[in-house]
């Protein structure tokens, strides 16, 4: 059954992150049950089997992915009701901000990527296996066999499955912002995008979100 949250739709059971304010880290999971006329009902937020507190007349901060893109807003607690699982009513939001801002979507990982240098006439560079450690909006910090040189630019190819029938196929230009030596065959390098679509922004976000998401949920 398809949901609207401020005219943006979103699928009913759609897994949500909530937090007591924007900049609490503590994430809780929880799901969108209803959305409309009387506000917003969602589960009771859980973190390893452990529900949040929350009170009626309390404000929480909601994540809610919505078409390419992530809301992030404020609610305050209306109500509660108790059926088949506990939900929580929320009076609907007033306004919504898209989160965009690289801090909120570093995401640690291991990702099989592929580097070479930028050449400027388009001709594909000799490419290499490498590792992606962690993966943002605005970068990657990637472990490699090859040494570049700080300020450097590489092209850096990459899959992610945004959704279980998608996989997204990535070619992106991005800078050498950061080389540590870690070892005599092995060099850390911090990448930054550059040139960043809006589309493969949102793709990056969109995977982060999820998998941010399908991390807190096993956690339960």
């Amino acid at each position: 059954m398809a949901l609207k949250i401020m005219g943006y739709a979103i699928k009913q059971s759609q897994k949500i992150l909530v937090s007591r304010n924007k900049n609490d880290t503590l994430e809780f999971v929880s799901s969108i049950e209803y959305s409309g006329p009387r506000g917003i009902s969602i589960t009771l937020p859980l973190r390893n089997q452990m529900a949040m507190e929350v009170k009626r007349g309390e404000e929480v901060y909601l994540k809610v992915p919505a078409n390419s893109f992530i809301m992030g807003f404020k609610a305050r607690v209306r109500s509660f009701t108790w059926d088949n699982v506990v939900l929580v009513n929320l009076e609907q939001p007033a306004e919504f901000e898209r989160i965009q801002r690289r801090s909120h979507f570093r995401l640690k990982t291991l990702l099989n990527v592929e580097i070479g240098p930028f050449s400027e006439d388009g001709q594909d560079p000799g490419f290499t296996p490498a590792t992606a450690l962690d993966i943002s909006a605005g970068g990657m910090e990637v472990m490699t066999a090859t040494p570049y040189q700080k300020d450097s630019f590489l092209i850096v190819k990459f899959n992610l499955e945004l959704n279980p029938k998608t996989v997204y196929n990535f070619r992106l230009k991005a800078r050498v912002r950061r080389f540590i030596q870690e070892s005599h065959r092995k060099f850390k390098l911090g990448l930054e995008f550059v040139d960043l679509s809006r589309s493969d922004n949102d793709r990056i976000v969109k995977y982060i979100f999820r998998k941010s998401v399908e991390k807190e949920y096993w956690r339960k």
